[in-house]
């Protein structure tokens, strides 16, 4: 008749240490970084795991090309951003394991 009960309770143990883990994760992907480089290499952008970008380096070649240098920006950034969110999946897998979460 209480097993149920039983059920319950580990099911609330175990949601309060994943929570407890989520926040660990979460603080660590704060202090994380990332380097995203464009094609040409003459662009790197470096961010933290929660997709804050914290620096931007220009080749000064780029100066006078605008066109390049706007698309070089923007193939940084794309890279650094897969790289967080890589990162930030990995460090998440582990919570999901045994859940059978949808996208996780």
């Amino acid at each position: 008749m209480f097993e149920g009960l039983k059920d319950v309770g580990k099911l609330l143990k175990d949601a309060k240490q994943m929570k407890s883990q989520m926040k660990e994760i979460q603080d660590e992907l704060k202090s994380a970084k990332v380097i995203g480089k464009s094609k040409n290499a003459l662009v790197v952008v470096e961010m933290t795991g929660e997709l804050v970008i914290t620096k931007v380096d220009i080749d000064d070649s780029l100066l006078t090309q605008a066109d390049v240098l706007k698309k070089s920006v923007m193939e940084a950034c794309n890279d650094a951003a897969e790289k967080s969110k890589k990162l930030a999946t990995g460090r998440l897998s582990h919570l999901s394991k045994g859940l059978n979460l949808p996208g996780m």
